[in-house]
């Protein structure tokens, strides 16, 4: 429904409507593929977080190519290494699987430098511990949770992908007052406000899938998770900004790559986690 109202005052601009009908399109395809394979336990939801995995890291190692005009050595084993941690998320332990990541990211640190025998660049280092904090470990604590816990996994996945679409649904229709221009141009506090509120309402109806937690629980997780999404993306945005790029990659056609979609879920991942362990 708001993407029809959206497109009534872009109606003479067919490219802008068919261009806000394909996102929608591709939202819609997302959830299901997140939802219908972590239904079916985490081996079956593994092959898609492998995949993003792979597709995060390679579209990051570009990202610090472009900026830094220095492709990283040994990218094979290091988009290798960040999917390894990601099969952490198979352990039944949260322990294990948190010990799993830490040991991915020690070798990403480490194994390259081993190998080469030479110190590594610091951008490498960073956007190598950046690759395992933004992509490594949340895939790998969204793929524990498809096996641990898969109403708090579809509540997560469906309240941040609502929130990603709705505000920028009602960024496009009501959207005036920019949010951070210098880090992201489109982003407005119309979008940011509507999509925050759109949250609580997405989280009140999917409240049976977490029926133990009263209303105002629901109603303050989805803010928290409003909150850290917006952030995520801002801190994608920013990561484009400084190496001067449009989009992280075109996988996803006009939505563009793997961390430009799934950079809002990657960030409020960790965090909502650990919020659903302390209220069990």
């Amino acid at each position: 429904m708001l993407a029809g109202i959206v497109s009534i005052p872009y109606r003479q601009a067919p490219e802008k409507v068919a261009r806000i009908w394909q996102k929608l399109g591709i939202l819609f395809l997302i959830i299901f593929v997140l939802v219908g394979a972590g239904s079916f336990g985490r081996w079956a939801f593994a092959p898609v977080a492998l995949l993003l995995a792979y597709s995060g890291w390679q579209e990051l190692l570009r990202c610090l190519a472009v900026k830094y005009e220095d492709s990283a050595e040994n990218q094979t084993l290091l988009i290798g290494l960040g999917m390894a941690g990601v099969l952490g998320g198979l352990a039944d332990s949260t322990a294990i699987s948190i010990g799993i990541i830490g040991i991915a990211a020690w070798c990403v640190l480490s194994i390259p430098m081993l190998i080469r025998r030479q110190p590594l660049h610091l951008h490498y280092l960073l956007g190598a511990a950046f690759g395992i904090t933004f992509v490594t470990a949340p895939l790998a604590v969204l793929l524990h949770m498809a096996g641990t816990s898969y109403a708090a996994f579809c509540f997560l996945v469906l309240v941040v992908m609502a929130h990603d679409g709705l505000s920028e649904g009602w960024g496009l229709a009501f959207g005036k007052t920019l949010l951070v221009p210098e880090i992201s141009p489109s982003k407005t506090w119309e979008g940011a406000l509507g999509g925050a509120v759109s949250s609580v309402g997405i989280a009140y109806i999917l409240k049976f899938l977490l029926p133990e937690w009263p209303f105002l629980q629901v109603a303050i997780v989805a803010v928290g998770i409003s909150l850290l999404s917006l952030t995520g993306d801002l801190i994608a945005s920013s990561l484009k900004r400084e190496a001067n790029i449009k989009d992280f990659g075109r996988v996803l056609s006009v939505t563009g790559g793997v961390l430009d979609k799934f950079d809002s879920l990657f960030f409020a991942t960790p965090m909502f986690f650990i919020v659903y362990l302390s209220f069990q």
